[in-house]
Formats: C-alpha cells, sequence, structure tokens
C-alpha cells in the first residue's frame, strides 16, 4: 500500500478511549497530516507507529529501543488518547504518551480538522 492510498484518518468502528498518534506522512515537502488510532490490539504509541510502517512495507528508524521520531517517510508529532463516540462522530483529544516526550499536537489537529471534518467527524482538545 502507498501513502497516498491511506485515509488522513482510520476513525474507529466503536465508540471507545483510544491511543492515538499524529503524523505527517511524505517525503520532502509535500508530507500531510495523518492520524492513526490504535487498532487490532495495539497497546503503544510506538506499535501504531510500527503497524503502519508494516501497512506500506516501510521501515522505522529506531533509537533507545524505540522508532525514532523522524525518518524519510514520516514525521511524528504527537501522541496521546481520545475518547471517541462513534454515534455523534466526535473525537476529544488528551494527555501524552509514556513512551515518548510529548502530548496531543494542538498545531497538528488544527492540520488535520478538514479532514475530519469531510469525515463528518468534529475533533476538539481536551
Amino acid at each position: 500500500m502507498e501513502i497516498t492510498d491511506l485515509p488522513a484518518i482510520n476513525w474507529p468502528g466503536a465508540s471507545g478511549s483510544y491511543k492515538v498518534v499524529q503524523l505527517y506522512l511524505g517525503e520532502g515537502p509535500d508530507r500531510r497530516p495523518y492520524l492513526r488510532f490504535q487498532e487490532g490490539g495495539v497497546i503503544s504509541h510506538a506499535g501504531i507507529l510500527l503497524g503502519l510502517a508494516g501497512l506500506l512495507g516501510r521501515q522505522c528508524p529506531f533509537l533507545m529501543g524505540l522508532p525514532h521520531l523522524i525518518s524519510e517517510w514520516y514525521r511524528f508529532v504527537g501522541a496521546g488518547y481520545a475518547d471517541v463516540n462513534v454515534e455523534k462522530k466526535e473525537a476529544e483529544f488528551y494527555g501524552g504518551s509514556g513512551s515518548y516526550p510529548m502530548g496531543i499536537s494542538s498545531k497538528h489537529l488544527e492540520a488535520i480538522a478538514e479532514s475530519a471534518r469531510n469525515d463528518g467527524w468534529n475533533i476538539k482538545i481536551r
């Protein structure tokens, strides 16, 4: 699968609390914002990134046992949690990562907001 084949946001199919990572994908100046929710039993923010890499047939550089924040095909800019209400199509983002020194990026949420609206979702930061 190619990056251009990915939806900008992989919305969960059920309401609940999810780990989420915020990324810019692509190479060079053509990077676009993407938002990835945990799925398939993934339990860590690093696992979400590694699952995405596997889906795309890509590799992640590692630093101190974790996927690095920047590579030639991605830039990892935020990580935290989201409370999702599928019926209302609402997601509220909060918190940070235990593995990475970062939380939810409000700048990234602003950049991805149009994609969320196009999907019929409302997003906000707690």
